[in-house]
């Protein structure tokens, strides 16, 4: 909105050991910079970078009203009609509670929050208190994780498939973007709707940055949904009054799919000799921009070297929960044989 070249969002929060931060670097699109922009300005900063003084900084311009402008843009793009819905929250950013309690207002909504983020403590209280589904927001504001009103909590993969039907039902003939890891049920949805799916690798820079490139507001949602929390939870909020569903309703027609996520450690071997054996020795396997993907009958697993935990990470997707890890147990059973 204000033609920025970029932004530093600093995000504070307790853990364990003390007050933490994390950093995000947002480029011009509002996206976070991706792995090969992040190395570059890791590099610039370990080479010695001076210091500068305060003169040469240029004072700062202070934006006060920004948080109001991005809740009522957001707003603004609902259909403005009370919805009646009753919604159980945990989010633990105060200010972002502030800005609900305003959009609840607006919508014609009861939102109750809870400062309680055990999982599954909240889903039995969003059944047996009878709410519309519940809605957990992470720390920084990002993740959305809905809560249907039996208590069955939607994991990211299954978020990511949730998404994507929303997309698909709101516009014809609709391009979805959808990481490598997300389920194959949006392809078979993608059928019936006649929508057009197109994979990018699981980093979220990577998804961030090909959605927002586009300026329709096709892609514009799907980059709420995915990394605005408490944008998403408006638009969801809207859809489900629209169409006069629920998130239960709209949970069921989603063809079940199954991903599990595991751990492999390295043990000091090297990844990409690993890689290179495993693709040798499988004639269903396929190396990729991410590391390798195994095509079982009825399912698939990729294989990811994370350089940061020297380990692999192993994602499987089946039809079923059991053949998912069944998946899951095949490949890490081939890692650490070798």
């Amino acid at each position: 909105f204000y033609s920025l070249d970029g932004g530093i969002c600093v995000n504070t929060y307790r853990s364990d050991s003390g007050v933490c931060a994390s950093i995000d670097i947002i480029n011009s699109c509002g996206a976070n910079i991706n792995a090969d922009e992040s190395a570059k300005l890791e590099a610039l900063m370990t080479e010695g970078t001076a210091r500068q003084y305060n003169a040469v900084i240029s004072q700062p311009e202070y934006l006060f009203e920004y948080k109001l402008y991005y809740l009522k843009q957001i707003i603004n793009s609902t259909s403005r009609e009370a919805t009646g819905a009753r919604v159980l929250i945990h989010c633990p950013s105060l200010w972002a509670k502030e800005l609900l309690k305003s959009a609840a207002r607006d919508m014609g909504a009861e939102f109750v929050f809870t400062g309680d983020g055990d999982k599954s403590r909240f889903s039995s209280k969003v059944y047996s208190e009878n709410f519309d589904f519940g809605a957990m927001i992470d720390r920084k504001c990002e993740t959305l994780t809905p809560v249907t009103r039996d208590g069955r909590i939607l994991s990211e993969f299954e978020y990511s498939a949730l998404v994507a039907l929303i997309i698909m039902k709101s516009y014809k003939n609709a391009v979805i973007y959808a990481p490598d890891s997300s389920p194959d049920s949006i392809e078979e949805m993608a059928k019936k709707y006649n929508a057009t799916v197109r994979r990018t690798l699981i980093s979220a820079p990577v998804l961030m940055n090909e959605l927002s490139h586009h300026s329709e507001s096709l892609f514009y949602k799907q980059f709420i949904y995915r990394f605005d929390a408490l944008g998403a939870l408006i638009m969801l909020l809207d859809f489900l009054s629209a169409k006069k569903t629920s998130l239960l309703s709209l949970a069921a027609e989603i063809p079940p799919a199954y991903v599990v996520t595991d751990t492999v450690s390295l043990c000091g071997r090297n990844a990409e000799d690993i890689i290179e054996k495993i693709d040798t020795e499988n004639e269903n396997a396929a190396i990729e921009n991410e590391g390798l993907r195994l095509t079982f009958d009825g399912g698939w697993a990729l294989i990811i070297p994370s350089r940061a935990q020297s380990a692999f990470r192993i994602i499987s997707c089946a039809k079923t929960e059991e053949y998912a890890r069944e998946i899951a147990g095949i490949c890490t059973d081939d890692i650490t044989k070798l």
